[in-house]
């Protein structure tokens, strides 16, 4: 949409974009109930970021029109050594404080829990008992059948998904109906695609190294939702094609790739992917690329 366009269906976009917001992020402020400053008096940044198409420069525009910092549950969590992962998972339960995370019944944390399957995050959520208390109860497993069905079902998304992108790279969804069901397909894939838990990464073992492999071709080469709305990874070459390898090397498993998109004068250095695996501080899986 151009900015008269834009300008002429949401005229309260004006204000955000002579401040420096973007034509798309003004328009998506409007929509969402945020047509000026006064409009943000109770809101979050945790509320702002959770508007698809609004990122942290737009909210960065807004704190300094503002004269303040936005306040944010996630942020807080993280203040308070949660990880990013750990401190979105609670702020999206709403729980707002040390207080009310230790309210939370054993069933509640189950709940959460199978929201958002994270065996290590929620292993110790509610910190030391108190002496002789029970600990909590484990989060049930999936049914295996029942397992079986959302994989078929995850897949059968992504399949009709596909039709309606380019057959190359990433393409936006624009259709309401086609969003609903990337969101369909984005809350299954958290259940079903879940890093590998408790690998041991300090020691060379075959194991390890298929689960690593496996999770890189679910994560960098598979058929999957991305994080931004309406967004699906469609990659354009096999682990195979790209010569995927996990090492174990000098104490620590990296994995590799030939990125084939590439022109091939380029130097190795800018075709070759490398990425260290790592664990986090909630026993989580890192990667990061070298």
């Amino acid at each position: 949409m151009t900015e008269p366009r834009l300008l002429e269906v949401f005229p309260a976009a004006r204000f955000w974009v002579e401040a420096g917001v973007g034509l798309g992020p003004a328009g998506k402020l409007v929509r969402a109930g945020f047509p000026g400053l006064e409009s943000l008096a109770e809101a979050s940044r945790d509320d702002l970021l959770a508007i698809p198409g609004v990122g942290i420069l737009t909210v960065e525009i807004c704190e300094r029109l503002l004269g303040r910092r936005l306040p944010s549950l996630i942020g807080d969590w993280q203040a308070r050594g949660f990880s990013p992962k750990g401190a979105a998972v609670l702020a999206e339960a709403g729980i707002d404080s040390l207080e009310a995370l230790a309210r939370l019944t054993d069933e509640e944390i189950g709940a959460i829990a199978l929201r958002h399957p994270d065996r290590q995050l929620f292993k110790n959520l509610r910190g030391p008992r108190p002496q002789g208390a029970e600990p909590p109860a484990a989060p049930a497993k999936a049914d295996p059948e029942l397992e079986r069905s959302l994989r078929k079902l995850h897949q059968q998304i992504l399949l009709e998904l596909v039709e309606h992108f380019p057959a190359r790279g990433i393409g936006p969804v624009v259709e309401p109906a086609l969003l609903a069901m990337w969101e369909a397909g984005r809350v299954i894939e958290s259940v079903i695609v879940g890093a590998p838990q408790g690998l041991d990464l300090t020691a060379d073992d075959p194991g390890t190294g298929e689960a690593l492999y496996e999770w890189v071709v679910r994560h960098h080469f598979a058929l999957r939702v991305l994080d931004d709305p309406g967004e699906i990874l469609i990659s354009a070459h096999t682990p195979e094609e790209c010569q995927l390898r996990v090492l174990f090397e000098h104490g620590r498993y990296f994995a590799t790739w030939i990125k084939l998109d590439v022109d091939e004068s380029q130097p190795e250095s800018l075709r070759r992917e490398l990425i260290l695996f790592e664990t986090g501080e909630q026993g989580e899986l890192v990667e990061t690329a070298v």
